[in-house]
């Protein structure tokens, strides 16, 4: 039997080549009769493939594409054959330049969101002919490749960028597509489709927007995020979702990925008082971490970094203090400190001054350098009344021969401490020696 179906095969075979030159409608014919009787004797996976190429190739003599496509599509799904596929592919492309010869268009994102966007398409131009004939079969990722080269070869190519965010959106790859109207709206924010873009996507940012703002007063950050993604899909540069998603991630110790976020908002606007503030703080504290690992040089680097952004932040000022202090830089400490309580007087600041003048004081009045050490002493009581300070600015006294001023300390040190052992004792010295 299996004998007998394959000499028809061939008869028919034969039939169809000599029919090819003469009546390619009979040859068709003749190999659609294969390939039943192919199914007859076969397994189906396993039919003779070459003969699907063959009638694929008779229908591209005819000019009908779309049973020859067919035919290579059902081979190339069997086995996938390289030169199948190149095949294939050059049949789809002829078929779509058929198409756009006749004047054909189409809107591939009919049903979509985005469907205004797709009747914006124009068909002529040149660059995106071989593109166009890919799009009019359907076919995709064969338009987006050749989209990809044309924009390889010229990337300010508006229609190919355009065209690439349509296709994009097609494939629900929303954020690519924005990324591209975008860079379209960079290069000519005037172009009609680029103002329709905007008409569409300003709405949709600003609700999200304001939706992330509310939810981060209700300390819903979980919805605040998932608010600011969505919007930043839509415009990956909008300002007020970088801030806001800088933000979180500050909280959440992502200090590099908020750094990021917040050098590409400055990028776009250098003199926003709010990025500034931002990327102060964000430095501030990567150099507060820096200080509790004790990587004091690694904390001063990120401190000066924030104060580029806030020159007149008297808290940022104090921890560079502090980073020089711990450095043994004791005169930028002190420098800083002044600075600090000159924008702003409070306690903080004066006590770290104190501490600063009290080391300089207990420095000098070992280098028996009592006066400038005096004068450190006495900078530091006027910032934080001590009575260690006290008790040592009066024993300078004493060395620089004013047992009078001297007294004067020694005895408001006792009121202070009535149980100061060495006050007391000097005060009882120097009164009975008086009498």
């Amino acid at each position: 039997m299996k004998k007998i179906l394959q000499e028809k095969i061939d008869k028919h075979l034969q039939n169809a080549k000599q029919l090819v030159k003469t009546d390619v409608h009979e040859a068709i014919k003749e190999y659609y009769k294969i390939l039943f009787l192919n199914k007859s004797i076969y397994d189906w996976q396993l039919d003779h493939l070459q003969s699907y190429q063959d009638l694929a190739q008779l229908y591209v003599k005819i000019g009908d594409y779309s049973p020859a496509i067919a035919c290579l599509q059902y081979s190339y799904s069997v086995k996938q054959d390289i030169l199948v596929e190149d095949e294939l592919q050059s049949l789809i492309l002829l078929k779509g330049q058929s198409l756009l010869e006749q004047g054909d268009v189409t809107n591939f994102l009919e049903g979509t969101e985005f469907e205004q966007f797709g009747y914006l398409i124009d068909f002529t131009v040149p660059s995106l002919q071989k593109a166009y004939s890919y799009l009019l079969t359907n076919y995709l990722n064969y338009t987006l490749q050749e989209v990809q080269k044309v924009i390889a070869n010229d990337p300010l190519n508006i229609n190919a960028l355009l065209l690439r965010g349509k296709l994009y959106w097609a494939q629900a790859k929303i954020a690519q597509g924005n990324s591209d109207y975008w860079k379209v709206y960079s290069m000519n924010p005037e172009l009609q489709e680029i103002k329709e873009f905007i008409l569409y996507i300003t709405p949709k940012i600003q609700k999200l927007t304001n939706d992330a703002k509310l939810y981060l007063v209700q300390r819903d950050n979980e919805r605040c995020k998932l608010n600011v993604d969505k919007g930043l899909e839509l415009d990956p540069n909008n300002v007020d979702l970088l801030l806001l998603n800088a933000y979180l991630c500050r909280i959440n110790i992502k200090y590099d990925v908020s750094l990021n976020l917040l050098k590409k908002a400055f990028d776009q606007q250098p003199t926003n008082e709010d990025i500034k503030k931002q990327l102060a703080i964000t430095y501030n504290e990567m150099a507060q971490v820096m200080f509790e690992k004790g990587n004091y040089e690694d904390a001063l680097t990120l401190l000066n970094e924030a104060l580029t952004f806030k020159p007149q932040d008297w808290g940022i000022l104090v921890n560079r203090g502090d980073a020089f202090k711990y450095l043994g830089r004791l005169k930028e400490s002190i420098c800083d400190y002044n600075k600090a309580y000159e924008i702003e007087k409070n306690e903080t600041v004066a006590q770290r001054l104190a501490i600063i003048h009290h080391s300089f004081g207990v420095e000098f009045f070992n280098k028996k350098q009592y006066q400038l050490a005096f004068e450190s002493f006495d900078k530091a009581i006027k910032l934080a009344n001590s009575v260690d300070i006290l008790f040592k600015r009066g024993k300078c006294l004493l060395y620089l021969q004013n047992p009078q001023m001297a007294l004067k300390d020694f005895e408001k040190v006792i009121q202070m401490d009535p149980n100061h052992y060495e006050a007391s004792t000097l005060v009882r010295q120097m009164t009975s020696s008086t009498r």
